[in-house]
């Protein structure tokens, strides 16, 4: 059995496929391990926390940020760091595959930081990517996070070009976001057949449980008509991903498309990486802090820690000098009796009595 990662931009729809598919029998962890859900994936994100943590860690290391990526570069990485993240991915993936070997895993980062994943796993897994117009994604990220339009189109047009050439030679269903939201049976017979050409087993969605996960009333952001808003290069490239859809599914993958440089992304790259210089700075400053805030909270509980121990001896002490004190009491009135049995001259005469007597029955 071989794990199917998810790979598709931010805001493109990944979050309900990934639900999805674990309708079809796919182990994506317990509650506990995802982030959640939020106002935007009302229905989770289905993003596990290790995952995000692992992948966060290797575009800090590279400062970079999930919307910053004009410095992100592999090659900037030296041997010793890119095995430390295969090491922390390797991680990841021995906890999911200890409960199950058919397991599904998605995280939009994962686009752009595949090839750690890759290198963490035993053989290749299935991948499945999800497309959504661009001009849908961008409409969704400013509503979301304000990034200006073209700015989100260029995200997006960076983000696939990264996916597309990491799971080259791959064996990958590629799907639209539309085509899920419009037709999820007829989307999830699709899925099928892809298992089934790689011989998976799976479980059957029945229709109440594909319809109870996709919903398309929470699709917000929709456009009127394709490559709406697209500058020339990206249409290029948005009509390459649409081939690709219209072929279903395709058994190791070749990536064969010339990228073009757009001058629309580098200058916004240049102008948004002037702000992310001073954002990173920021995140570098604020991890301190927390790191500070640690370490006080760290020596706040070893203080509580050795109040409470104070406390208790103090209580202890206490306990001991009321015993002390009732002993004392006693002896006190012990030495007042002894006091006024040897200041009584009636009492040192029977004293002397007896003692004459003892000394008579000795002599005797």
């Amino acid at each position: 059995m071989r794990p199917i990662i998810v790979i598709g931009m931010h805001r493109s729809g990944s979050s309900a496929l990934t639900h999805l598919l674990t309708s079809f029998g796919y182990y994506f962890g317990e509650s506990d391990d995802g982030i959640g859900a939020g106002k935007e994936n009302q229905k989770g994100f289905w993003e596990r926390k290790d995952v995000r943590s692992v992948n966060d860690q290797i575009l800090y290391g590279m400062k970079c940020e999930w919307d910053c990526i004009s410095q992100f570069n592999f090659s900037a990485l030296s041997p010793l760091e890119f095995n430390e993240y295969v090491n922390k991915a390797s991680t990841v993936i021995q906890g999911l595959e200890k409960v199950q070997s058919n397991w599904v895993m998605k995280e939009p980062r994962v686009c752009l930081t595949y090839p750690i994943w890759k290198s963490a796993l035993d053989e290749k897994p299935l991948i499945i990517y999800i497309h959504r117009e661009p001009i849908e994604i961008a409409n969704s990220l400013y509503h979301r996070n304000k990034l200006p339009i073209n700015y989100g189109l260029d995200l997006w047009y960076r983000y696939s070009a990264f996916a597309l050439n990491n799971i080259n030679n791959h064996d990958v269903l590629f799907l639209s976001y539309s085509q899920l939201s419009l037709s999820p049976v007829e989307t999830v017979s699709k899925i099928a057949q892809f298992l089934r050409l790689n011989s998976q087993e799976f479980v059957m969605p029945s229709n109440e449980q594909i319809t109870s996960i996709i919903d398309p009333k929470l699709k917000h952001q929709k456009s009127s008509q394709p490559n709406q808003g697209l500058s020339e290069c990206h249409i290029k490239l948005n009509s390459y991903i649409y081939n690709l859809i219209s072929k279903n599914s395709t058994h190791n993958f070749d990536f064969d498309f010339d990228l073009e440089p757009s001058d629309i992304l580098d200058s916004a790259l240049c102008e948004r990486s002037l702000f992310f210089d001073k954002y990173i700075e920021y995140k570098e400053k604020s991890r301190l802090i927390n790191e500070f805030s640690t370490k006080l909270k760290s020596k706040r509980d070893c203080l509580t820690s050795d109040i409470n121990i104070l406390k208790e001896s103090k209580s202890s002490l206490l306990n001991q000098n009321k015993t002390l004190s009732e002993r004392a009491k006693h002896l006190n009135e012990e030495l007042s009796e002894l006091r006024w049995k040897s200041e009584n001259p009636s009492y040192r005469s029977i004293v002397r009595d007896i003692g004459r007597y003892i000394k008579r029955k000795i002599a005797r």
